[in-house]
């Protein structure tokens, strides 16, 4: 394989494609033709940088070298985001001095407290290591309210909590162009803000110049802290802080219900509703948490227990033969049943009319009768379960179905058709009508005949089926 136009292109935009890797591999030995091909594109070619030695010119002789294999450099995307740091101030020398379930305690504590303010402003958290958190935000206003909001959340909780699960955090935020994988972020901008943690202040949130000038100033308030001279960074870097009070930069007061928080609730009142800070409540959540833990690894180690080696086997078995009997009956239903239950009309109606006459042909025309004419279908049920035994059931069960959705004439004949039967699995349905109520008819005409009741003429029937 060798560069052409097309994979030319695609490297250029930085796109995955089929044959990348075996592209990568070629390039590993001596290849005059893509050495060619790159020469001639040279002046524009941005591909340049990434191969490890000079191309050899279009003129120069295919000879070999003893020159460092070319090969593409792995092709990473450039984003530029905003960067937060955050740790809990002196977390090394209190753990030193607690065992590792309190260290463990601590931990969850500090992440049920931090995750939520951080979902709250589409922060991404790229790695944690122990206390610490490396969080991205695509907009730098959000991560600088996002830290405000962290500051003031943890002042709450403090307050309450007892003094060995209080934490104090430092919060730091830079940004730039960096190269971002889901569970890390590389590049300088990363560098700076680890140096930038070393001098930051706990309870504070500590931002880069960088940060300053990108973020919205008319939504967050900010006071330079002048220069630092910081450790492996050559020149010194400029600091920001954000004030304590909440103002924001066009002096807008904080809200009234954050006013006793360090930061008057500038980033609280953008994150919405977030879960309670008291430990009660925390430590509820995360006994919930671990008990869910507990009941799936207990289900795990009885699932690959010899036990539950069997129980799965027969769990399985069961399911296996309920879905052959479920595939048997579908299969041993008539075709015709299949498209009514499809809702197939037509299809039903050419499958009735090529049945030879009889009381099968009889039943399903009954059913197809039963949407445009519910009294022709009440006869043909009647002389369905007349003609054949094996449609009494099926028949009555239709029947009953009729009258729950039939008008009261309807009811009177499915009553009237239940005696004729005088089956007594009609009974629970005669039951069912027995207890209508008679229905009049105001009109002149309607003066002059005896009012529709069904139940009358249900218990009519009732006695024929117990006589």
């Amino acid at each position: 394989m060798h560069l052409t136009e097309d994979n030319y292109k695609q490297l250029l935009a930085g796109e995955e494609f089929p044959g990348s890797e075996e592209l990568a591999k070629h390039l590993e030995s001596p290849c005059p033709a893509c050495e060619a091909f790159l020469g001639e594109r040279r002046p524009q070619s941005v591909l340049k940088p990434l191969l490890l030695t000079q191309t050899v010119p279009p003129s120069a002789p295919a000879v070999a070298t003893n020159r460092t294999p070319a090969r593409l450099v792995s092709w990473h995307r450039a984003e530029n985001l905003a960067l937060m740091l955050t740790d809990i101030k002196g977390f090394t020398e209190r753990t030193s001095r607690k065992t590792r379930a309190e260290v463990e305690r601590l931990l969850q504590i500090h992440e049920a407290l931090m995750l939520p303010v951080f979902r709250a402003f589409n922060g991404v958290v790229r790695k944690s290591i122990g206390d610490a958190y490396l969080v991205t935000f695509e907009s730098p206003t959000n991560a600088v309210l996002c830290g405000a909001a962290i500051q003031d959340r943890l002042f709450t909780f403090n307050q309450a909590a007892p003094e060995p699960d209080r934490m104090e955090v430092r919060v730091v935020l830079n940004a730039g162009e960096v190269r971002a994988e889901p569970r890390d972020v590389f590049g300088e901008p990363v560098h700076i803000a680890q140096r930038v943690e070393e001098v930051a202040e706990a309870n504070e949130v500590t931002l880069t110049e960088a940060m300053f000038l990108v973020m919205n100033k008319a939504e967050v308030p900010s006071v330079e802290l002048g220069q630092f001279e910081l450790r492996g960074i050559n020149e010194k870097v400029k600091l920001f802080k954000i004030p304590r009070g909440g103002r924001t930069a066009n002096g807008a007061s904080p809200n009234p219900n954050h006013a006793t928080l360090p930061f008057g609730g500038l980033g609280l009142q953008r994150a919405g509703k977030l879960p309670e800070t008291d430990l009660a409540t925390i430590e509820r959540a995360l006994v919930a948490r671990q008990s869910r833990r507990a009941l799936v690894a207990q289900a795990q180690r009885f699932l690959r227990s010899p036990e539950g080696i069997k129980v799965t086997a027969a769990v399985a078995g069961v399911l296996l033969l309920g879905i052959v009997g479920v595939s048997v009956k579908m299969a041993m239903k008539p075709k015709v049943e299949r498209a009514l239950d499809a809702g197939k009309m037509a299809e039903a109606r050419e499958l009735v009319a090529l049945m030879p006459k009889g009381p099968d042909k009889t039943y399903w025309q009954a059913r197809l009768d039963e949407k445009d004419d519910a009294g022709r279908a009440i006869h043909g049920y009647v002389t369905a379960a007349h003609d054949n035994a094996e449609w009494v059931k099926p028949s009555i069960e239709r029947l009953g179905l009729i009258a729950k959705g039939g008008n009261c004439e309807i009811k009177v004949r499915v009553a009237d058709a239940l005696g004729e039967l005088g089956e007594s699995a009609g009974r629970s349905v005669l039951e069912d009508l027995s207890k209508e109520q008679p229905e009049k008819d105001d009109s002149f005409l309607g003066r002059l005949r005896d009012p529709c009741d069904p139940a009358k003429h249900a218990e009519k029937a009732l006695e024929k089926i117990t006589h």
